[in-house]
């Protein structure tokens, strides 16, 4: 049976669901914390978690075919530089189902739907991770077809099967209906993928269970939209989410649902429009280096970002990289370490600019790496990805009903200040088995 549905997952990155969370940010150091929530809005702590590559450094390159079946697959192509760097990711907890049951999800603003292990799924992958048991929840609904997220399927055969398929794994799965919970009380139903079967990899030594697609239009439906469900059933006071990640494994790193904190913001915020919907897709003037414009933008159309949180390095279109590459002078020796300029991305009349440390990492031991790769054609034209190097610089918000993106600079850890409206966790760190602990907090 053939459906209809978006150009899905970025149009280059559609169940990318996301094997990237897992090739290009490995875990195994957490930060941990618990939920913080207010009235109308609410807290969702982030972990994160870093692995270092042994022998590679996953890199990506993606192209989706999109297909006239109720199939939908991705091809997620990846390249790979030898040297050990820490990739990272950040993922926390919500529940599905009544009674709640507890998941580890990472948070991606690049695909549109929840993936999480099913009951039926005895993969070894899935023996490592927490399942859903829909069978345990009262309000559970097996769901037939994603264009019909609210009809009931009379029995298993009945439902459709989904593939997703990664360069490294797949993962199969059907359709389910159930109440689904992004922090403390704030719930709502909605539709989502239960899998049936998970590869090993990328999902057996991940430390997530599944992920939570936050895309604003790449849904398979707009009940499959977990966020949006929050904002039509009025649970949230603000139909924005916003996103703030720690600089380092002492910084806290949290989701905010329903409200964006000033506390989190070392300026004001400035709000882009959304140019193509779908993706967090905005326009932007030009790119800046040490201060000055370059000319990698047209002067007249400007050029295309997509923010995108389950994306650990920044990507540029493959016919600019070399010539960004030898404008920032990154050698793998560092030899011009002190040559490095800023980099910044103007929009409009503000510049938002990276400092070399937030896109190089550097060590006396491996040298300098760019925290940069050339992507190809997305079928949307030139693209760049602003992923965690520019999100850890920059707190971010998107408002689903607006479409539109809000920038600001990400307040420090001194630059935070307590408020009254909400209540702040800190987070423990945990690196290859050492556990490092904020300031403000002692050790149990």
């Amino acid at each position: 049976r053939a459906e209809s549905f978006f150009a899905s997952q970025r149009s280059w990155l559609v169940s990318h669901e996301r094997s990237s969370a897992a090739t290009m940010r490995f875990g195994a150091a957490l930060l941990v914390a618990a939920v913080a929530a207010e009235e109308g809005h609410f807290d969702v702590p982030l972990r994160m978690s870093t692995r270092p590559a042994l022998s590679a450094v996953p890199r990506k390159e993606w192209s989706l075919a999109q297909k006239g079946t109720s199939h939908r697959r991705m091809q997620l192509g990846l390249s790979y530089r030898a040297r050990m760097v820490h990739a990272l990711q950040y993922y926390g907890e919500i529940s599905v189902g009544n009674p709640p049951q507890k998941l580890l999800v990472v948070f991606d603003t690049g695909s549109g739907n929840l993936l999480v292990p099913g009951q039926d799924c005895d993969s070894p992958a899935c023996s490592n991770h927490k399942r859903f048991v829909g069978n345990a929840s009262k309000s559970y609904m097996k769901v037939g077809w994603a264009d019909e997220p609210r009809t009931a399927a009379a029995n298993d055969m009945e439902r459709d099967t989904r593939v997703v398929e990664f360069a490294m794994g797949s993962a199969t799965g059907m359709f389910a209906r159930d109440q689904v919970c992004l922090g403390g009380d704030i719930c709502a139903p909605a539709d989502f993928m239960e899998l049936t079967e998970e590869s090993d990899n990328p999902f057996k030594d991940a430390d997530w269970d599944g992920v939570l697609g936050l895309g604003l239009q790449v849904s398979d439906a707009p009940d499959f939209n977990i966020f949006k469900q929050m904002v039509a059933n009025k649970v949230v006071r603000r139909p924005v989410f916003s996103v703030f990640l720690g600089k380092t494994m002492n910084d806290d790193s949290e989701l905010t649902f329903g409200d964006y904190k000033e506390k989190r913001m070392a300026g004001p915020m400035h709000w882009v429009s959304v140019s193509a919907p779908g993706y967090w897709q905005v326009p932007f003037d030009q790119v800046i280096i040490d201060g000055k414009a370059t000319s990698l933008c047209s002067a007249k159309a400007g050029c295309q970002a997509v923010l995108d949180t389950g994306s650990s390095l920044l990507m540029v279109p493959n016919r600019l990289l070399a010539s960004l590459q030898q404008q920032l002078k990154v050698d793998d020796n560092c030899t011009h370490w002190s040559q490095v300029p800023p980099l910044g991305f103007q929009f409009g009349n503000v510049t938002f600019t990276l400092q070399p440390d937030d896109f190089v990492d550097k060590s006396k031991k491996d040298g300098c790496w760019l925290h940069m790769m050339g992507i190809g054609d997305t079928g949307r034209g030139e693209i760049f990805v602003l992923g965690m190097p520019f999100l850890r610089a920059f707190y971010t918000s998107y408002d689903v009903e607006n479409k539109k993106v809000g920038f600001a600079k990400a307040a420090g850890p001194g630059d935070v200040a307590a408020s009254p409206h909400s209540s702040d966790v800190p987070l423990v760190a945990v690196r290859n088995g050492q556990k490092v602990f904020p300031k403000k907090m002692h050790k149990k």
